[in-house]
């Protein structure tokens, strides 16, 4: 759970957003999860592991 959130703010803060619109998006499926798991630095994918 802390770390969906952290991924919600991260991306929220790198996208000058409201984490309630964000995690909206998500929900709506306007925001697909995969974009999240995006690094704020360039577009590389994060280790899940």
């Amino acid at each position: 759970m802390d770390a969906a959130f952290d991924r919600l703010r991260r991306y929220a803060r790198s996208h000058n957003a409201r984490l309630s619109e964000v995690a909206r998006k998500v929900i709506e499926t306007d925001l697909a999860a995969e974009v999240l798991c995006t690094s704020a630095v360039g577009d590389r994918v994060v280790d899940q592991r």
